[in-house]
């Protein structure tokens, strides 16, 4: 029998978005301070994160609407607003947070099981990220679409996982906090999967309750069902 093989999504999923967006922007404010001292930090974090949470669009878009209207609200130069969107996208990545209870769960399931990255984005980027948080050493194959000509939800990078590992996929869980990108994909090529639903987000009507985790705390116990990965 093969070894199982345990596929993450990153950010999402292992990578706390939106602890890892409130680092960067606090550490941005003081790293502006001359031009942003008049205004507090935890005003400065909480306008950019409301004006994310009412974007629609694709990231780099949203980024560039949300400091557009910081400028606009806190009346900030073009040139400062533009400087901001741009320190955003090159270091968006270098204070990474990590969910709880992330650290030593890999570390528990590298003990009965392979572990990749299946991510959409920049390889160099991933890797920085990995190593920054202290997991990187817990992956032994890394797949990121910048490697590939496809993203996610194409099935590239779930075939070359498969090819990488040398396993069929029923011995396969994909693990993603994205129904369309991580949970259909893997399943369509027999792979299992479980959609991981933090801060209480709604089950999508399609699965069941079984196939969802809300905590990583509980994947441990939600494998098991699938792999036979002994709980606790």
């Amino acid at each position: 029998m093969n070894t199982p093989v345990l596929l993450f999504d990153f950010e999402g999923t292992l990578l706390d978005p939106k602890a890892t967006l409130k680092a960067f922007l606090f550490l941005q404010w003081q790293s502006h301070l001359d031009e942003l001292l008049h205004i507090p930090a935890k005003q400065y974090v909480h306008t950019v994160i409301e004006a994310l949470e009412y974007s629609g669009d694709s990231p780099t878009m949203a980024f560039r609407k949300a400091y557009l209207r910081v400028m606009d609200e806190l009346k900030l130069s073009p040139i400062l607003a533009s400087s901001l969107e741009q320190d955003h996208q090159r270091h968006r990545w270098e204070f990474p947070r990590l969910y709880p209870n992330c650290i030593n769960l890999l570390r528990d399931l590298t003990q009965v099981a392979r572990l990749g990255l299946l991510s959409n984005g920049s390889e160099s980027e991933h890797i920085q990220a990995l190593e920054k948080s202290g997991i990187r050493e817990y992956f032994s194959e890394i797949f990121v679409t910048d490697a590939v000509s496809e993203q996610k939800p194409a099935s590239t990078l779930f075939s070359k996982a498969l090819v990488r590992f040398g396993v069929e996929p029923h011995d396969v869980t994909m693990i993603g906090d994205s129904l369309e990108e991580d949970v259909l994909p893997a399943r369509s090529l027999g792979m299992h999967s479980l959609l991981f639903l933090p801060s209480n987000r709604p089950r999508p009507l399609q699965l069941h309750s079984s196939d969802c985790v809300s905590s990583l705390m509980d994947l441990p116990h939600d494998l098991r069902n699938f792999l036979q990965v002994p709980a606790g």
